[in-house]
């Protein structure tokens, strides 16, 4: 029996946050994963007697949603695919990778998800309960759908399912 878990999630992950709000490494990521238009935003400065990082947070620079929901016109014109998505499937906004096919032994490695390709003995591994140390390769999508071996420090534990 394959151990396989289903974990199904809404969009909304996160690569970096802190007290005020959330920042993604790319203005692709940022709005494939808020639905909303993005800009750039750094925290850089403090009050006397303050350090940036207690008022900003540990990962303060970044794209961070700042506008209004994003629309099909604005989704297209700015190189994005208008799709359904999630597990209560609606029309939005998903964008191409840049660093789609790199290398990687982490999610935070990429922009969306590391991904591994397993060989059919590492299969049969995996379905037999073992974790296969291996690396990955960047997804082409910024949100990724399907039930995949992700890689995590390195390592695939499972297969998960996200939707």
């Amino acid at each position: 029996m394959s151990r396989c878990f289903f974990i199904l999630i809404l969009l909304g992950l996160v690569n970096l946050s802190f007290a005020g709000g959330d920042y993604y490494k790319s203005k692709e990521e940022c709005e494939a994963r808020s639905g909303k238009i993005c800009d750039f935003m750094m925290c850089d400065s403090a009050p006397e007697g303050k350090t940036v990082e207690e008022v900003c947070g540990k990962n303060s620079n970044g794209w961070q949603p700042v506008g209004p929901e994003i629309t099909k016109e604005y989704c297209e014109r700015t190189g994005g695919y208008w799709t359904v998505l999630g597990l209560f499937p609606q029309q939005q906004c998903n964008f191409k990778a840049s660093d789609v096919g790199k290398d990687c032994q982490d999610n935070g490695d990429c922009e969306g998800e590391c991904i591994a390709s397993l060989t059919p003995e590492q299969e049969k591994a995996l379905n037999s309960g073992k974790s296969i140390s291996t690396s990955g390769h960047c997804s082409e999508f910024i949100v990724t759908k399907g039930c995949l071996p992700f890689v995590k420090h390195g390592v695939v534990d499972n297969i998960y399912c996200l939707d």
